[in-house]
């Protein structure tokens, strides 16, 4: 009996999940399940069962959570694999060839015997050299990896070589299809006649951009008119990119398929055809665009008297770079210099009303990279003025009144609520709340634990190490605890914007959701109503494949550059700060260029470190050495791994 007790007992506490494996490190992954309510669940690299990054897997886990208030799980079955290919090093030893499987989100680092005569023989390979190969057997407990090499993009570490790697790891698009380019001609015939008459017009209000130096595409503008009472109508205007991507056709369904614009470190891969993302639907100045307009009426309090949202035209009288119109808000005799101080006053209001509502005011402190003509990294701090925030609370005002809008259409005029892609960000999971008041106590901070109130704790911690050593890795370690922002048709709120309902408007050149959402209120402006969500849950899931996709493929862009940069410094004594604790290393961030890396305890041989999960501390055996998270230490370069894009950093 008590057997059969015993197993019930275990039965009650494993369940089953179903979920992709997303691999963060060499040593764990997570589970990011169906279910969301559950949340990620961890899986320590040894309990994949062969599952590599991105495969569809079954899950058996814990529901009694582990002393960091997380599940762990066990891959128990691979249901779907994800890839196909891997990308790899190929290297020649006294014994023959060796492939290397080195990203440790294909395989961990697998090695591969291989034999070179099944390649071509007449190609000429310069070791070693990365190179992309087709899976033709899935690693199991009975089986081994197979792999067969089906392409060669060059010498390790070349330039060449590695922004071919980052196109073909993240199957990147390059050129246009050319059936989309013969529909080009097509799209692009507008009658602006018949356009021009049916929208609100706002050409007579004085309108400009602001955008960074490098812009090429301008997808939003602001204008700003006072009224006869007083009051003020600003517009928020932004390119109506669906008028050209008409649904069904080419473009759109290339479109769709790209999903987003990749912003690599040397080069951009847009999602929408140059003539269309730089030029036609490009707000430049001194001609008239169609637009999707947002205006509202402003009193003299800074409140909102009226919302109008709806298809337009505007002619923009200036683009501004951020620093040309910080110039101008900072002379009173700059350009448009009044015009801009207002819109500034109403921003500066909305963002004080944002964080009085339970927004989290973050001030990320970053660095831009770029790469001259030469190949060569330069990184410049990126300073955020009051332009930026300028810029920032319209848009998101923007953002929220549409879906403030589609939320509270007349049930009278709909039956029920209308379909639409809101962009949602969850309070935070309680074991990352319990883990960031347990990492703020090693700055002196004593935080309230209480979900409902985390927003308010958060932002009192922000205030107190503004403009002090601690202010950028505690607002990395607050930004870590926030959940992932993905895309819903339930209108769940954003938590870290502090908004019941929120959606993504404003960037229509670069981003397909922003299309769909343009699609849909045309359509709710007229009262034709879409009911069914199940396509559009679809289109959620994979655009957020596809941002994610984009995002990694840049940081991979970001993170090659560095490593050929630091290489020069390698030898040699750098600041850095202590911004995590785990129990194989101390990650650091490099303060200047704002590049991670690891010091890993295997490669300590004079002292045992340790680390203490209670103390949140890493002690040294033999020393007595502590290290502790927000500390500066100085630390070397050992290894700057291309292979891997991974930095070895020790101490002094």
């Amino acid at each position: 009996m008590w057997l059969f007790d015993f197993l019930g007992i275990l039965f009650l506490k494993k369940k089953r999940i179903k979920g992709v494996v997303e691999v963060i490190k060499p040593e764990y992954a997570f589970l990011i399940s169906e279910d969301r309510t559950i949340g990620d669940i961890l899986i320590p690299c040894k309990s994949l069962n062969f599952a590599m990054d991105g495969d569809y897997v079954e899950v058996l886990y814990s529901t009694k959570r582990n002393k960091d208030w997380r599940y762990v799980g066990k891959v128990t079955k691979v249901l779907k694999r994800n890839k196909t290919k891997v990308i790899g090093v190929l290297d020649k030893r006294k014994d023959g060839y060796l492939f290397r499987i080195t990203s440790f989100k294909n395989f961990y680092n697998t090695e591969i015997n291989f034999n070179i005569e099944d390649f071509n023989k007449d190609t000429t390979i310069l070791y070693p050299s990365r190179v992309e190969a087709v899976i033709e057997q899935y690693p199991s407990s009975k089986k081994n990896l197979k792999c067969k090499i089906i392409d060669i993009f060059g010498p390790l570490g070349e330039s060449s070589t590695e922004i071919k790697t980052i196109f073909n790891l993240y199957n990147l698009p390059k050129n246009f299809p050319e059936k989309v380019i013969k529909e080009l001609d097509e799209i692009t015939n507008i009658d602006y006649k018949k356009e021009i008459a049916r929208r609100k017009n706002f050409r007579d209000h004085l309108t400009f951009t602001i955008d960074p130096l490098t812009a090429k595409d301008f997808d939003d503008a602001l204008s700003i008119k006072k009224l006869d009472n007083g009051n003020y109508i600003i517009g928020i205007h932004i390119a109506d990119v669906s008028t050209y991507v008409k649904e069904g056709s080419e473009l759109d369904k290339e479109a769709y398929n790209r999903n987003t614009s990749v912003y690599l470190i040397d080069r951009v891969i847009p999602m929408l055809p140059e003539v269309l993302c730089n030029d036609l639907c490009s707000l430049v100045p001194n001609k008239d665009r169609l637009t999707m307009s947002v205006s509202v009426e402003i009193d003299s309090d800074f409140e909102i008297k009226n919302v109008n949202i709806c298809e337009s035209i505007i002619h923009s009288d200036h683009r501004f770079t951020y620093e040309e119109a910080q110039k101008s808000l900072d002379n009173e005799k700059g350009l448009y210099h009044k015009e801009l101080s207002y819109l500034l006053e109403v921003a500066r209001f909305l963002k004080s009303k944002r964080i009085r509502n339970g927004a989290i005011n973050f001030n990320i402190e970053n660095v831009d990279f770029s790469v001259d003509e030469c190949d060569n990294l330069t990184i410049v701090p990126n300073t955020c003025h009051d332009s930026h925030l300028l810029v920032e609370e319209f848009m998101l005002l923007a953002n929220r009144l549409v879906a403030e809008y589609v939320n509270d259409i007349n049930s009278k005029d709909a039956i029920k609520k209308p379909v639409f892609i809101y962009r949602v960000n969850p309070k935070p999971e309680k074991w990352k709340v319990n883990e960031y008041c347990r990492i703020m106590k090693c700055f002196g901070f004593n935080i309230d634990a209480d979900i409902d109130n985390i927003a308010h704790e958060v932002n009192r911690v922000l205030q107190s190490v503004k403009d002090t050593d601690n202010e950028h890795v505690v607002t990395m370690l607050s930004i870590r605890m926030m959940q992932k922002a993905y895309y819903s048709t339930e209108p769940i709120s954003h938590f870290g914007l502090g908004f019941k309902y929120y959606s993504h408007f404003s960037s229509p050149i670069r981003r397909y959701n922003d299309i769909i959402i343009h699609r849909l209120l045309k359509r709710y402006i007229v009262k034709d109503y879409e009911y069914d969500p199940k396509k559009y849950d679809e289109k959620c899931l994979y655009s957020g494949e596809k941002e994610k996709n984009a995002t990694e493929a840049e940081r991979f862009s970001i993170k090659y550059k560095q490593l050929q940069y630091l290489k020069d410094y390698t030898g040699e004594k750098l600041r850095a700060v202590i911004s995590g604790l785990t129990d194989w290393g101390i990650f650091v961030e490099l303060k200047d260029i704002k590049c991670d890396g690891l010091i890993r305890f295997s490669n300590i041989k004079d002292d045992y470190l340790y680390f203490d999960r209670d103390r949140m501390s890493v002690f040294g055996k033999f020393t007595g050495n502590v290290y502790k998270i927000g500390a500066e230490i100085d630390v070397i370069i050992t290894n700057c791994n291309t292979e891997m894009n991974i930095i070895d950093l020790s101490f002094i």
